[in-house]
């Protein structure tokens, strides 16, 4: 996007959604503002860009102020270490290596404390020694401390010099309508859980080259030549898989004629490391809804990547809550494409039952599909009595707890309240008798991993219960409260609070068991357990204290 394009978006554009957006920077980024806004006019956003005065970063950083919209920090290497400025001079005495890296340090704590988003643009630095290695080992020691910050890093290429000294603005003139488009990309990287499925478009993405035309022998996907984008694009994304991202492909296409390169081992990743590949002549839009239905997940979940800008369109004017992200025509753009997908899909703790999470949502496909076909004319109840579940409870209350930590801060959908715990809290609760437990579910399409998580203070009251939503319908927790209530006393205290997202577990307690009392449920165990007592006959109920 060039400066006349933005302008006529902005022309033509009628208003939209607000969105209050400051820009953190300590040079002069008024150029960024009106590419910013045409960004965002594109998808339909009305966007207001506030700035700093010139300089103040870090006096912003340290009064700890916030704004009420969102906020994204642009850093520069100075902004680190304001001695090796350019606008500064080049300082005529030596300074402190230790000194300058411990003050790094402290400002890199006050950005990471802001839990904001930041692009670090890794502009040149003046030699301010004479020993060149000394530099080189500043330059690398503020990369590492970038690193933690998950920064988006933008190469020296984004940094203008002439700019930079001229006005104050370091950011290459040509670059301004890319680094606009990263700025309001970034925006919406903390408005969301860490996403769960990656579907990506094959030809020109997967490998180089349209498999209808030059066939599996005549695309490019091997490290070398045209094709070597295409690799590293593989990898990562396999990478990804394997740390428990679900892969999906979606092509408009023969589904023979799309399956071809991969069936025939010409690409890094298998036919069975993507949960399904799509490939129809229906729009894009509407096979990533089927499968999200199927999967009974929010489109939020789901990052899609495409080469063509028409296609991207298509779903994202049809899915407006799917992440779409551009496959580009240009080597350089890759490393910014392939940070920002990895964003998407930050975890601080990868746990099996992730390693696992394609098989699972392989299994949830076909229990779907066999539920589809019962339900045109049989019995949901014969059906599920017709899996052979078995579902297996846990007491993590002294163990790893994991998963449990993690199903509880992940799961949205049936969320008892949508609170968010950390260790210290959950061990806090447990150190003064609470009790935590999980639920594993097997049937005779796999092994489910675990499923659900409570967490039971030490009055009995019940401040989380989350069940994954790959299980919705199974009724495990009609079984699972019933085993519970027998533990616990007549009248049990939930801790309940209605969330955008879970509307699965208001439904369920709707259940005449349950009554509300200002912002907490209470649940008459009795009453519960003679109401649902037929559902335990579903399953083979195991309990486990010494897993």
């Amino acid at each position: 996007m060039n400066f006349l394009e933005a302008k006529k978006i902005l022309d033509g554009f009628t208003g939209g959604e607000a969105l209050q957006l400051q820009l953190s920077a300590s040079g002069n980024v008024d150029p960024l503002i009106l590419y910013t806004c045409a960004v965002a006019a594109k998808k339909g956003i009305a966007v207001e860009v506030s700035t700093l005065p010139f300089g103040t970063l870090a006096q912003t950083l340290f009064s700890r102020s916030s704004t009420n919209g969102k906020e994204v920090i642009l850093l520069l290497p100075w902004d680190l270490v304001p001695e090796i400025d350019w606008r500064s001079g080049i300082p005529t005495v030596e300074g402190d290596m230790e000194v300058l890296l411990n003050a790094a340090s402290r400002i890199t704590g006050l950005i990471k404390a802001r839990h904001v988003p930041v692009i670090y643009i890794q502009a040149p630095l003046p030699p301010i020694w004479p020993d060149i290695e000394k530099n080189h080992i500043l330059e690398a020691e503020l990369s590492r401390m970038v690193v933690q910050l998950q920064a988006l890093v933008l190469d020296g290429s984004w940094f203008s010099m002439g700019n930079y000294l001229y006005s104050g603005c370091p950011v290459a003139g040509g670059k301004c309508g890319e680094l606009a488009e990263l700025i309001m990309s970034v925006s919406a990287w903390g408005q969301h859980e860490s996403c769960k499925v990656l579907i990506t478009d094959l030809d020109n993405v997967m490998w180089s080259g349209l498999a209808a035309e030059e066939g599996v022998d005549g695309i490019l996907c091997g490290p070398d030549g045209k094709g070597y984008r295409h690799f590293l694009y593989q990898g990562l994304i396999l990478m990804l898989k394997n740390s428990g991202v679900v892969l999906a492909a979606v092509s408009r296409n023969d589904p023979d004629i799309a399956r071809a390169p991969i069936s025939a081992g010409k690409t890094l990743l298998a036919e069975e490391d993507f949960l399904e590949i799509l490939a129809s002549y229906e729009p894009k839009s509407l096979q990533i809804r089927r499968l999200a239905d199927s999967l009974n997940l929010g489109l939020d979940a789901f990052v899609f990547v495409d080469d063509n800008p028409l296609e991207l369109a298509e779903v994202s004017a049809s899915l407006p809550d799917v992440h779409c992200l551009q496959f580009p025509d240009k080597d350089e753009e890759l490393p910014s494409l392939f940070t920002e997908i990895t964003r998407f899909f930050t975890r601080e703790h990868i746990s099996d039952e992730d390693r696992e999470r394609t098989a699972m949502y392989r299994r949830k496909l076909a229990m779907s599909a066999l539920s589809e076909d019962l339900s045109k004319g049989g019995d949901i109840t014969e059906f599920l009595r017709q899996l052979e579940m078995t579902l297996t409870i846990f007491d993590r209350s002294a163990k790893s707890h994991e998963r449990a930590l993690q199903l509880i801060n992940k799961t949205n959908q049936f969320n008892l309240n949508g609170r968010r715990w950390s260790e210290s809290e959950l061990e806090d609760i447990l150190s003064r008798g609470g009790r935590l437990y999980t639920a594993r579910l097997v049937d005779r399409t796999g092994n489910h991993g675990e499923i659900l998580s409570c967490l039971v203070n030490d009055s009995s009251e019940i401040v989380a219960l989350v069940m994954s939503c790959r299980v919705f319908q199974r009724q495990i927790e009609y079984v699972f409260l019933c085993w519970l209530a027998e533990r616990l006393a007549d009248t049990v205290k939930m801790y309940f609070n209605e969330t955008e997202k879970n509307t699965p577990l208001r439904q369920f307690a709707g259940d005449g068991s349950f009554r509300r009392e200002g912002e907490s449920l209470l649940l008459d165990t009795a009453l519960f357990r003679r109401s649902h007592e037929d559902k335990m006959t579903l399953f083979k109920l195991v309990v486990d204290s010494n897993d």
